[in-house]
């Protein structure tokens, strides 16, 4: 699919480099939860951006305040720092 996109944008004469792919995953689980698997989440990653992903999201609860704050935290230390 994404060579598809890169095909399309070269003949409307655009660099594929220029455009961004965003993903989610939840191999790993949810950083809101307490299995979250940084590891697993990780190697994930590292096969979206083998593929052409540029940006992933990731989900981070809405339940509180407290929670959002402390998954953020979680991926944060153990996803974004790594």
């Amino acid at each position: 699919m994404l060579e598809d996109l890169w095909r399309q944008a070269e003949s409307a004469g655009r660099d594929p480099a220029d455009i961004d792919i965003s993903f989610m995953t939840l191999t790993g689980g949810s950083p809101a939860d307490k299995d979250f698997n940084p590891e697993a989440h990780l190697q994930a990653l590292d096969q979206l951006a083998a593929l052409g992903v540029t940006w992933c999201a990731a989900p981070i609860p809405a339940d509180s305040l407290t929670h959002a704050l402390e998954s953020l935290h979680r991926y944060g230390e153990s996803i974004i720092s790594a």
